[in-house]
C-alpha cells in the first residue's frame, strides 16, 4: 500500500512540473560581451559566436540604397559626438577593452600635434599647434559584430549585433606597402 501511494505522489510532482511553463534563457558568452536569448518556444542552436560584417554608406547611383531612409551624416554626427564627449561609452574592435575620450580622439585622427613653420621672410622657424579635424566622409561603412542563432525547428536564422563602430578610410602618406588607403575601425559601441 505504500508503494502505490509513493507512485501516486511521484505521479503527481511529475505532472504538476510538466504542466508548468518554464521559460528558459541561454546566456551566451564570448568572454566579454553577454547575449541573452529568450529560447522558451524555440530550440536555438549557436551557429557562430562571431560574424562581423561590414555595411557600406556609399551611395551607388545605379544601385538601389541598401538602407533606405538612412541618415548617415546625422547618425555619424550623434554617434561621433556621443562617444567624444563621453555620453557612450567607446571600446576596441579586437579586444572589447574601454577606450578612453583621447584614445577615441587620436583614433579618429582628432589629435593635436606641433609642426615646424618656415616664415619664408625672415626664414625663421616657429612651431605650431594644430588640431586634427575629423571628417564624416572619412566613414565609408559600418562595421557589425553579430552572434547567428539557428532555429531547428523551421530552419530559420536569428542574429543578435553584439557591437557597431564606424570605419574610416585613411589615406597613408607613404605607399610602403602598395596599400595606399587602410581601413581603420576607430571605435566599437556595445549594443546593450
Amino acid at each position: 500500500m505504500k508503494k502505490i501511494i509513493l507512485l501516486v505522489f511521484v505521479v503527481i510532482v511529475f505532472m504538476s512540473c510538466s504542466n508548468n511553463e518554464v521559460k528558459k534563457e541561454n546566456t551566451v558568452s564570448n568572454d566579454n560581451p553577454k547575449v541573452k536569448i529568450d529560447t522558451s518556444n524555440q530550440g536555438y542552436e549557436m551557429l557562430s559566436d562571431t560574424v562581423i560584417s561590414t555595411l557600406s554608406l556609399d551611395m551607388v547611383p545605379d544601385k538601389p540604397p541598401i538602407l533606405k531612409h538612412f541618415d548617415k551624416k546625422e547618425f555619424l554626427d550623434s554617434l561621433i559626438f556621443s562617444v567624444t564627449k563621453g555620453r557612450i561609452k567607446a571600446y576596441d574592435f579586437f579586444d572589447f577593452t574601454p577606450l578612453s575620450i583621447d584614445e577615441v580622439k587620436e583614433n579618429l585622427g582628432m589629435v593635436r600635434d606641433t609642426i615646424m613653420v618656415e616664415n619664408p621672410e625672415t626664414g625663421d622657424t616657429t612651431v605650431k599647434v594644430t588640431n586634427g579635424n575629423f571628417e564624416i566622409s572619412n566613414v565609408r561603412e559600418v562595421v557589425f559584430i553579430e552572434k547567428w542563432y539557428w532555429d531547428k525547428s523551421n530552419n530559420s536564422l536569428h542574429k543578435k549585433i553584439i557591437a557597431y563602430g564606424p570605419v574610416i578610410y585613411v589615406v597613408k602618406d607613404d605607399s610602403t606597402a602598395g596599400y595606399p588607403v587602410l581601413k581603420r575601425v576607430p571605435f566599437v559601441i556595445m549594443n546593450k
